[in-house]
């Protein structure tokens, strides 16, 4: 994201925070955003999520971000009809991420950090919390890395957490997002064929 001053083309800075903020006056400045910069975001984030879970795999985990959108409650509801596996954190300065996707994908992505046998087909459910959060807080903090390491911008995580979720959850999800949050339907490859989707919120 730059822009060109005196001919040379310059960063343009600008405070990802915003993107996330859930004071009134805040989403006002939210909604006038450019929708290519908080497509930016969003693929960046997702990058930056994904480069972590390779490295926990130790194989490519190939991802794409398809379309952003806004998202309101029932918007949040369909997702959880789809994806029943949250990973999510709050942001220090305001806001939150969270990202979804099904259970066998996550239970996938847990058993190949813990280096056990693949149970692609086995939800989170009867994992140990304390487990899950170690595996996917890294995750997490990747894509806050990401936007970091390309931006300059800092985003703090706080309150990680991974649990097993469903519909019955949509209203106190979206609460949690804050108004004005959009989503970011994704593809990702755990690999050996492994296609699947999720969808990032924020």
């Amino acid at each position: 994201i730059g822009r060109c001053v005196g001919g040379a083309a310059k960063r343009a800075p600008f405070n990802w925070s915003i993107l996330l903020a859930t004071t009134y006056e805040d989403r006002a400045r939210r909604n006038t955003l450019n929708q290519a910069l908080i497509e930016t975001f969003a693929r960046g984030y997702v990058t930056g999520f994904f480069d972590v879970v390779s490295a926990m795999l130790a194989r490519p985990a190939a991802n794409m971000v398809s379309i952003v959108k806004p998202s309101g409650t029932a918007e949040v509801a369909g997702y959880l009809e789809k994806y029943n596996a949250l990973m999510r954190a709050q942001i220090e300065s305001g806001g939150a991420v969270a990202m979804l996707m099904t259970g066998g994908d996550a239970n996938k992505v847990v058993a190949g950090a813990l280096g056990e046998a693949d149970t692609s087909d086995v939800s989170i459910a009867g994992r140990d919390p304390a487990t899950l959060r170690e595996v996917f807080d890294p995750c997490l903090g990747g894509g806050t890395s990401y936007l970091k390491e390309k931006y300059g911008q800092v985003l703090a995580l706080k309150g990680a957490e991974a649990l097993a979720c469903g519909p019955d959850i949509a209203a106190g999800l979206h609460q949690y997002l804050g108004a004005g949050s959009s989503a970011a339907e994704f593809s990702f490859s755990l690999g050996e064929g492994h296609d699947a989707a999720g969808v990032f919120l924020f």
